[in-house]
């Protein structure tokens, strides 16, 4: 009796032990290489305004698990509570006619000189409708088309574009100073940080004036403003070592 009593306390200690390491395995995995929910629907407790520790209180809300940007440039750009490193990002958006925004990354927070506010610096994926945005420059210049890597690089000829009032799907991936973007399936632009490629247009562009532009080794996402309704959902991130 007392031999099956003692088998039956070790047993129970080993099951527990097992729960124990299945819990922390479990907390290690959610932290990284796992999908994190920066929106699902009913919170916006990930993001923050650029210039407030707070959300929004205007030009942003959540309609129907929807979050929307009103038009109007109420709201001004959103960040995340957090910075990101290597990571994965997904989401949905889905722009009015005549639309522009964009889905920043790598983002440092600056003051430009003589401005009262915060202005996040990063690359940018470029969202706007390509058609009838109301700026020539958008039809006949790639670097500034949906899925761009905004002024650097142009996305692929054959990218596969929904248009205004139809959602569309974008991911980023930057894995080892690696990193792409796709649009509805397909990747759509490659490129290199730090590469001497990436510099030069670096150099040919606006972004010259900021040093160590994009290289930052971790730095907030962001979601602009830019005054055109428009609505994001599912939106989810997955962090890497």
């Amino acid at each position: 009796m007392r031999l099956h009593s003692n088998y039956t306390v070790h047993v129970f200690i080993v099951y527990l032990f097992s729960i124990i390491l299945s819990s922390c395995s479990g907390s290690k995995q959610s932290g990284r290489n796992s999908w994190i929910p920066l929106f699902n629907g009913t919170s916006t407790q990930y993001w923050r305004s650029v210039n407030s520790d707070d959300f929004p209180k205007s030009g942003w809300r959540i309609d129907n698990n929807i979050l929307v940007l009103d038009s109007g440039r109420k709201g001004g750009d959103i960040i995340t509570s957090e910075k990101f490193g290597a990571f994965e990002l997904e989401l949905e958006y889905n722009i009015s006619k005549y639309a522009n925004t964009g889905v920043k990354y790598y983002v440092d927070l600056i003051q430009r000189p003589n401005a009262k506010k915060m202005t996040g610096i990063g690359f940018e994926y470029q969202i706007i409708d390509d058609h009838d945005y109301p700026l020539e420059k958008t039809h006949k210049d790639t670097k500034v088309q949906t899925g761009a890597l905004y002024e650097l690089y142009g996305p692929a000829a054959n990218k596969i574009l929904h248009p205004p009032g139809s959602w569309n799907s974008i991911k980023i991936i930057a894995k080892k100073n690696k990193v792409e973007h796709w649009l509805n399936g397909k990747m759509v632009v490659q490129f290199q940080r730090g590469s001497d490629d990436l510099k030069q247009r670096i150099q040919k562009s606006k972004f010259a004036e900021f040093p160590g532009f994009g290289m930052s080794p971790e730095g907030y996402i962001l979601i602009q403003d830019y005054g055109n309704m428009t609505q994001f959902r599912n939106i989810r991130i997955k962090k890497y070592d």
